[in-house]
């Protein structure tokens, strides 16, 4: 309605097409960046992990080693004899 009280007459809601050829083309890009964005996203989020897994397990590996290192520094000697015979006797008996 116009100051004067009258209705508009220039815009009907039901005379104007709600599907236009801008309002698909607008749609149409829309959908088009949200899907470039989301593979974007996607491929990042993806890489990142694996890499952050592949470091996960490097220092795992580095972790457990340094644990066998020092577990075989740390042994006792007995232990170590034994297990120098017992490869000795293997051998020997391949």
């Amino acid at each position: 309605m116009h100051a004067s009280g009258t209705p508009a007459d220039k815009m009907h809601l039901l005379k104007h097409p709600v599907f236009t050829r801008f309002s698909l083309l607008c749609l149409l890009a829309r959908l088009a960046l949200a899907v470039g964005m989301g593979y974007a996203i996607s491929a990042l989020v993806t890489r990142l992990v694996s890499e952050w897994e592949w470091d996960n397990t490097a220092e795992l590996v580095r972790r457990e080693a340094d644990d066998e290192i020092v577990h075989r520094i740390f042994a006792d000697t007995t232990d170590r004899e034994r297990a120098s015979a017992g490869a000795a006797r293997s051998r020997r008996e391949s």
